[in-house]
């Protein structure tokens, strides 16, 4: 790993830090100290430890962050301390997006579920103090309404439409085999109205579907699992 990846990867931890503290999910001022600099200070090569200097200098002088070095040699010491100064100025230093960007533009792709699936508005509260549901962040806006695009696709379905297989009805929707297979968990999130985690075992996906109203049935010629209703038997 060069030298510049292993400074801008201690800015990177700096940066996920400071959008904790922007999204009130953490008090402390967000800093770099002696512990989280080990990669840094840890490294033989005096070249290597200037490249670092370098990437930090270019961060302080964008207005991103603030240095402390070597109280005995302050000149050119080692850096034993970096603070943040401005998330967003981090943020653009990195060629990022702080996570309050991010979660404005989902919040706003989102938009037009919110009536349709009120859980969304769960969605984005967990989201809003950085919590994950069921693993996923607000990085994904697409997901959400490729989930939402299927089962609209279900309720135009006769209710004693034929079973189709996945893959092909995924094809036809999404010019993609495997998308709804994506989509787990934003499925079970929008049928099941909730962001907790349903009991029993975890679904998985079978060769063929059969859908009606709001729910989804995913099985096997034999046996089968579903999202909602009871599968047909």
């Amino acid at each position: 790993m060069s030298a510049s990846t292993i400074a801008r990867d201690l800015l990177a931890k700096l940066l996920h830090a400071g959008n904790k503290h922007a999204a009130g999910a953490r008090a402390r001022a967000p800093a770099l100290t002696a512990t989280h600099l080990k990669p840094y200070t840890d490294l033989r090569s005096w070249q290597q430890k200037q490249e670092c200097d370098e990437t930090f200098l270019a961060a302080r002088d964008a207005g991103a962050i603030t240095l402390q070095r070597d109280k005995l040699n302050p000149q050119d010491g080692l850096i034993e301390r970096i603070d943040l100064v401005e998330v967003q100025a981090l943020a653009r230093f990195l060629g990022r997006i702080t996570y309050a960007d991010q979660l404005s533009q989902t919040v706003g792709q989102l938009e037009p579920l919110k009536a349709e699936f009120p859980v969304i508005l769960e969605v984005i509260g967990r989201w809003t103090s950085m919590a994950k549901v069921r693993g996923l962040g607000p990085e994904d806006a697409d997901a959400w309404l490729d989930a939402a695009k299927t089962i609209r696709a279900c309720a135009a379905r006769s209710q004693d439409a034929i079973a189709a297989p996945v893959r092909e009805f995924s094809a036809r929707l999404f010019l993609d085999s495997k998308r709804i297979e994506g989509l787990t968990h934003q499925l079970d999130i929008l049928l099941c109205g909730s962001v907790r985690t349903a009991q029993g075992p975890r679904p998985r996906f079978g060769r063929s579907w059969a859908c009606s109203g709001k729910s989804i049935q995913f099985y096997w010629p034999a046996t089968c699992t579903s999202h909602g209703s009871a599968p047909p038997v």
